[in-house]
């Protein structure tokens, strides 16, 4: 960081903050934080919240979650898929629900790919748009894409909410990990419960977090597979 700049003194330049953020990126695109898993070969796995890099300090800010859960209410779900060049920070292909958003994707669609079998380095995901409280309380949207091995974990939660005829806005959902062994692997998968019905002064948070979803969730991006579990074995077996 520069020495120049304390920001323990910018309080006193008696701004209305808020306002000059709000007008500074008006017609910037800002990424959202995201909830990663950072897999462990002893079994001791940790959730956190990646805030990327801030003015003073130029590496990824990460917050670890209390307890390795995080508890919100998911109000969108994409399954998403990729394939990066090594060092690209583009993707050569990649898909938004078995539809291309790439000029020149590898095949019409994604059920018509080649690449898109079991195995192939066209890695699928599901991505969550989760609305969680901060430490002050307070509201904010995560996006949370979830690696192969947890989306079985979370079709099965779906299923569940789906037989009981609630929607997943309807609940919020808690975010677990549970530790998963298989030789020479270990990793861990996310598993989700409902804990309870939301407020209705929640359902009003999401109808309005709900109309920015098509502007943060239209493409695939690097950030969406920079997972630790992405560069490693897990979900190969």
């Amino acid at each position: 960081m520069n020495p120049i700049i304390t920001l323990e003194q910018l309080p006193s330049l008696e701004l209305d903050l808020q306002a000059e953020l709000d007008r500074m990126t008006e017609g910037v695109r800002m990424s959202l934080p995201r909830v990663r898993v950072e897999h462990s070969p002893s079994g001791k796995h940790k959730l956190f919240l990646d805030l990327g890099p801030r003015l003073e300090d130029e590496n990824d800010v990460q917050e670890p979650l209390k307890g390795n859960k995080l508890s919100g209410i998911v109000i969108a779900h994409q399954h998403i898929r990729a394939i990066f060049e090594e060092g690209a920070t583009a993707p050569l292909c990649a898909a938004v629900d078995g539809h291309p958003t790439v000029d020149n994707p590898q095949a019409g669609s994604c059920a018509s790919c080649s690449l898109s079998g079991f195995g192939s380095h066209c890695k699928p995901k599901v991505r969550l748009l989760v609305l969680a409280p901060t430490e002050k309380g307070e509201l904010a949207l995560w996006v949370f894409p979830l690696s192969p091995t947890s989306i079985k974990q979370w079709n099965r939660y779906v299923q569940r909410l789906a037989r009981s005829k609630v929607p997943y806005v309807a609940v919020n959902t808690r975010f677990e990990l549970k530790d998963i062994q298989r030789p020479p692997y270990r990793y861990a998968e996310v598993v989700m419960t409902a804990e309870r019905l939301i407020t209705k002064f929640e359902l009003e948070q999401v109808k309005e977090a709900r109309s920015v979803f098509d502007d943060v969730l239209g493409t695939v991006v690097k950030d969406d597979y920079s997972d630790p579990g992405d560069a490693t074995g897990e979900g190969k077996s």
